[in-house]
């Protein structure tokens, strides 16, 4: 079975503008994600204390993962990405209860993954990954860099707002739609990224909509997986860092990662989490109170889901198994 890690801004926004549009899900009283807990790889939606766990996805292949969940504004539908109809990932969207599933992107040799709803529910953003052939023994080399596409809701339309060969992943919309949020490493002296999947020397970028005066909001750290607070004022992220360590004459590596919190201008950088797990993959509670976040692997060597209070406080476990529990989306 294929193994996934959790995958795992602007000037200050008008509020009235935000106001406007619809809210996340309704009452915003439920959490997406994705799990291996059934066996295979699925979608899976439970309430926002852990409780009412519910299977979405019934491919049941141990070849095939249902991943990368992500909520409608208005709450009736899931996008999500698959490897369902051949060995490279396309979108899919499907009702709110797991029927009437269809497929968004047939791209061959190109995996699509984070996709994200514009607050009208109009249009999708997303992550496109040019991937290379399989190899007789099983492997493949990325030979292109990730780039960011849009598509209409419906999957029609589809077309790249960045390009070149800087990686550019993790679109996360503003509230008013005018803004996307992404990481990148179109900064760094020299391409290192064009062949490779590592996260080195990627940073948060702001663009507009329509993929011009792309700005960098975060600088001197591996920062990625940007999410929007929802009056649009403050942008969670992730820091990835790497703790160097001699122990009696023997170098060990260390990597780790906590959750951070910024103004929407990129000002006010703090660290939001400080707990010895590796601690990825944000989203807000509709009412900007709660962040809820994958977590892990600390000693038990899991990830799991958690749940954490905007200000820091009021850390909790919302899963607790022997499964993968990845992506969460509150919804």
């Amino acid at each position: 079975m294929r193994k996934s890690q959790p995958r795992c801004v602007a000037l200050a926004l008008l509020v009235a503008v935000s106001a406007c549009m619809p809210p996340r899900g309704g009452a915003g009283g439920k959490i997406l994600f994705h799990s291996d807990r059934s066996g295979t790889e699925e979608i899976f939606v439970m309430d926002t204390d852990g409780s009412n766990v519910r299977q979405l996805t019934h491919v049941g292949r141990s070849e095939v993962a249902s991943i990368d969940a992500e909520g409608s504004p208005d709450g009736k539908r899931i996008a999500f990405s698959s490897n369902r109809t051949g060995p490279w990932d396309d979108l899919y969207v499907m009702d709110a209860d797991g029927g009437n599933v269809r497929q968004l992107t047939d791209t061959p040799e190109v995996s699509e993954h984070e996709a994200a709803w514009s607050p009208d529910g109009r249009h999708i953003a997303y992550s496109a990954q040019p991937r290379s052939p399989i190899a007789a023994d099983g492997t493949r080399q990325d030979r292109q860099a990730a780039q960011i596409w849009i598509m209409d809701a419906d999957g029609s339309n589809a077309r790249a707002l960045t390009s070149g060969s800087s990686r550019n992943l993790g679109p996360a919309w503003s509230p008013d739609g005018s803004n996307i949020a992404f990481s990148s490493d179109r900064h760094a002296a020299f391409d290192i990224n064009v062949i490779g999947t590592d996260e080195g020397d990627l940073e948060i970028y702001l663009m507009d909509r329509n993929g011009w005066n792309g700005r960098r909001l975060t600088e001197g750290a591996t920062a990625l997986n940007p999410a929007w607070s929802p009056d649009g004022q403050r942008i969670a992220f992730q820091i990835n860092r790497i703790n160097i360590r001699n122990r009696e004459g023997i170098i060990d590596a260390e990597s780790i990662a906590h959750i951070h919190v910024m103004n929407a201008d990129g000002s006010n950088q703090r660290r939001l989490t400080d707990s010895p797990r590796i601690e990825v993959r944000s989203a807000w509670s509709p009412d900007g109170r709660e962040i809820v976040f994958n977590c892990g692997p600390g000693q038990d060597e899991k990830w799991e889901i958690c749940l954490v209070r905007a200000d820091g406080s009021g850390l909790r476990k919302l899963t607790n198994n022997d499964a993968f529990d990845g992506h969460p989306d509150w919804w």
